[in-house]
């Protein structure tokens, strides 16, 4: 007979858990919508511990970083910027500053941890 070592969450859990990354998340839109280069200063010292004097890359800075990051996350990237753009186009309601920030997500996530490494 099979025997439980872990339950999982409940339903209720789990719909409380996803409200509550939703709130998280529209207050770190909202801040960086509303304070831009100093909320992102801030997000990436509290989650990334990385603060640079300037974010903006050199031309080689960005071509090494990305090339440290593996062709499944460029296209999983890639796919997500198609995917967000194709959503803003079809909703004309949603601004290009939503794309940005998307975007800026994405580099955060998938490619600042590899430019640490290479300040």
């Amino acid at each position: 007979m099979a025997k439980w070592l872990k339950e999982g969450k409940s339903e209720k859990e789990i719909v409380e858990a996803d409200a509550e990354v939703k709130k998280t998340v529209e207050k770190i839109l909202q801040d960086v919508a509303s304070r831009g280069d100093q909320a992102v200063r801030e997000l990436s010292e509290k989650f990334d511990n990385y603060s640079p004097d300037n974010f903006i890359l050199s031309q080689n800075e960005i071509e090494i970083a990305i090339s440290k990051v593996s062709k499944r996350d460029l296209d999983d990237i890639k796919f997500a910027q198609a995917q967000v753009r194709n959503f803003a186009q079809k909703q004309n309601n949603l601004s290009l500053h939503l794309i940005r920030l998307v975007k800026i997500i994405l580099i955060l996530v998938f490619i600042l941890p590899f430019v640490k490494n290479i300040s």
